[in-house]
């Protein structure tokens, strides 16, 4: 068993399988906000957005995606955010290092909370 858990794909289907978590990261935003993205032993990824029920937002969306999807992915959104004009490198940094509660990365000696 993984030292992280597995994950449950393709469930309640005949494709039902559980893979094994080797790597992550968890961010927590200001409002809340839980990101997630996990390297799974398949080499792919998960990626899930935990939102708090009073957000009114879905309170969970996950994707499972290949190395090549999840670098498209974010090409494609850069390229999206660039045609309507925002900077994604301003963008990050107002993310990153203004709203982050905390992050958790067990391969991490620098572990930050930007609470302390």
């Amino acid at each position: 068993m993984s030292e992280y858990g597995t994950v449950t794909l393709g469930f309640g289907t005949d494709e039902q399988r559980e893979v094994e978590i080797v790597d992550y990261i968890r961010s927590e935003f200001k409002d809340h906000r839980l990101i997630t993205v996990a390297k799974t032993e398949e080499d792919a990824y998960l990626l899930c957005v935990e939102n708090p029920e009073s957000s009114g937002r879905n309170t969970c969306s996950k994707m499972y995606l290949s190395l090549g999807s999840l670098v498209a992915l974010l090409a494609s959104t850069h390229l999206f955010f660039q045609n309507q004009g925002l900077d994604m490198a301003e963008l990050l940094k107002e993310y990153v290092e203004g709203d982050v509660i905390n992050y958790e990365y067990p391969n991490d000696n620098n572990q930050q909370n930007s609470e302390e």
